[in-house]
């Protein structure tokens, strides 16, 4: 599978249930302020796990699992990692106006699934308020 050479991700560390090695922050020393470039991809075939080869603000270059990271964005950059601040210049400066409304390309339809979800939860606890009430 090849990787745009234009892609840059987002530290997102996963939290919750089985967490991959290594940490990006508290073990490989990654900043969550800032976008890395992806420099390559390791799938070892022991594991189903998938890492991308990430440079940090060190330069020290590491292996990091896929679940920690999110896309950024498609940048013409050949700097190893951007602060948001700058990778948002660059990422503006090649769009024709209006070509997304709110940003990223998607951003739009994942708000309005944030929003439903919490309309979801919001109707179960109180729902399960209701219950705790009548017991």
């Amino acid at each position: 599978m090849d990787i745009n050479n234009r892609l840059f991700v987002e530290i997102h560390p996963l939290e919750k249930g089985q967490i991959p090695h290594p940490h990006p922050i508290s073990e490989a020393h990654f900043d969550p302020e800032m976008v890395y470039k992806v420099l390559g991809m390791y799938n070892p075939s022991e594991t189903s796990e998938c890492y991308m080869v990430l440079a940090n603000s060190q330069r020290q270059i590491w292996f990091i699992p896929q679940r920690h990271l999110l896309a950024y964005a498609l940048l013409d950059s050949d700097e190893f990692f951007l602060t948001i601040d700058q990778a948002d210049a660059l990422r503006c400066s090649g769009r024709k106006p209006g070509h997304f409304r709110n940003g990223f390309p998607g951003e739009e339809k994942r708000a309005e699934g944030m929003v439903r979800e919490n309309r979801i939860s919001n109707a179960v606890q109180a729902t399960q308020s209701r219950f705790d009430g009548e017991a």
